[in-house]
């Protein structure tokens, strides 16, 4: 769902009397959009009257009901003629807010190495295995940049004040002017980590309630949202590895093999066969450049394997053996 499909079920609800308006034009979707206050109390004018009755539907039959307003009159009153002309403008927005078919470009990372590609801005975005972007190409690059995404991605945002740069999901929005950052959307998880820049997080769509939150995040930080459980979370980042996979070098602090072969396993979320060698008993230390982990398994094969005298040290496996 688009930020133009909420901004419509939030007028609707406005003009319904679900919320108030200091919502509506609190929200996210108001504000990116910056919709007219005087169209919005014209609206609001004609809804409230007793002839489109029909509108409160918000229906595309609205442009016939206006066709139809005319032929039936001869006269037309300076009165009339206004009221036929705010007619127009209501069922001109409303044609306007309804959904149409639009042409999305979408991107899939298929390959185990993430894949980069240049947005029509500039901005740049890395998608991890698995990662989906989508966006329409005849909006995007207008009053705001806006587009979804599903899986892991690492944004580096082109600035631009006046076209602030919206990343969606099911249940929250991202919401940027110039910076670049990390973000997970995974079912109903979503992650965002600040490298540069800030960088607006927030589940505040139609709905308000104690569960809602608004933050703005500076480098460094790291946040979480799980929807299923309305639980939001914040904190400062301390693995030096969170976009390992996007910057292609792993560091390794100085740990014990034993303790490093774990950490692998849950980084990459993957399972070793045991080692025939007592891996507590080495140390190991410094950089190692990858596309997938197994150039990280083989720079270690190949370290230990004449001190170790064994060929291979860890063997991936299937994590349900």
């Amino acid at each position: 769902m688009t930020q133009k499909d909420r901004l419509t079920g939030l007028i609707i609800r406005y003009l319904a009397g679900e919320i108030q308006e200091q919502k509506l034009k609190q929200s996210e979707e108001w504000i990116s959009y910056q919709f007219p206050d005087d169209l919005l109390e014209l609206t609001a004018e004609v809804w409230n009257s007793d002839a489109p009755e029909k509108l409160q539907n918000q229906t595309e039959d609205s442009w016939n009901i206006v066709q139809s307003s005319i032929r039936r009159t001869s006269m037309f009153s300076g009165k009339y003629l206004l009221r036929i002309a705010a007619l127009l403008v209501l069922a001109f927005m409303v044609w306007w807010l309804l959904p149409h078919e639009e042409k999305m470009i979408q991107i899939t990372n298929t390959k185990s190495e993430p894949l980069c590609d240049t947005l029509p801005d500039g901005s740049i975005v890395w998608l991890k295995q698995y990662a989906e972007i989508a966006y329409n190409p005849e909006q995007f690059n207008t009053h705001i940049r806006e587009l979804e995404v599903k899986g892991e991605l690492f944004f580096n945002v082109t600035a631009n004040k006046d076209r602030p740069f919206v990343v969606l999901t099911s249940k929250s929005f991202i919401r940027v002017t110039g910076t670049s950052f990390n973000v997970v959307n995974d079912s109903n998880f979503v992650e965002v980590y600040v490298k540069e820049g800030s960088v607006q997080f927030s589940n505040l769509f139609s709905d308000y309630n104690e569960h809602s939150f608004k933050v703005d995040l500076r480098p460094g930080d790291i946040a979480s949202y799980k929807s299923s459980e309305d639980a939001f979370s914040k904190s400062r980042l301390s693995n030096p590895n969170r976009l390992a996979w996007q910057t292609g070098i792993y560091h390794i602090r100085q740990q014990t093999l034993e303790n490093f072969i774990i950490e692998l396993e849950n980084t990459f979320n993957v399972c070793f066969l045991p080692t025939s060698v007592d891996a507590g008993k080495y140390t190991v230390r410094g950089n190692v450049r990858f596309n997938t982990i197994n150039d990280i398994i083989d720079e270690l094969n190949r370290k230990f394997s004449k001190k170790l005298n064994t060929r291979q040290l860890i063997t991936i496996v299937s994590c349900t053996e």
